[in-house]
């Protein structure tokens, strides 16, 4: 299965990443094998690795949806891959990124992703006063 689409430019790198991993886990994964899903972003990686109270929303939200879907797989692994140079599966998806249509296929956008935006909105709304 094929989803193209494209995330809001409000959201960091970070969250998209985390946003596309969230999308494939609940897309994809709905039976009792073993998944291994490849991501370039170590940071995604390692914040889910390290998940506490003071995480990020996105991760403590992929999280909460690896945890409800764990037990009916048979294991999900995550493998950090350095720039996915040369995969052809990756190459594939970078170009469907390349060609996505402009709808949004997740409607998520974090406050962390929004506050830098809230302070210039406040910051210039100050000035106009």
């Amino acid at each position: 299965m094929t989803k193209a689409g494209s995330f809001s430019n409000y959201n960091s790198i970070f969250t998209s990443v985390a946003l596309a991993i969230l999308i494939a886990i609940n897309n994809l994964i709905n039976d009792n094998q073993h998944y291994v899903l490849l991501s370039d972003s170590l940071s995604v990686l390692k914040a889910l690795q390290c998940s506490n109270i003071y995480s990020k929303s996105i991760i403590k939200f992929l999280g909460h949806e690896i945890y409800k879907i764990i037990g009916n797989t048979q294991a999900i692994e995550f493998v950090w891959t350095p720039g996915h140079a040369g995969i052809t599966e990756n190459e594939y998806v970078d170009s469907l990124t390349r060609k996505a249509p402009s709808s949004l296929i997740s409607q998520w956008i974090s406050h962390e992703d929004l506050l830098p935006f809230m302070k210039n909105y406040i910051q210039e709304e100050a000035k106009n006063e």
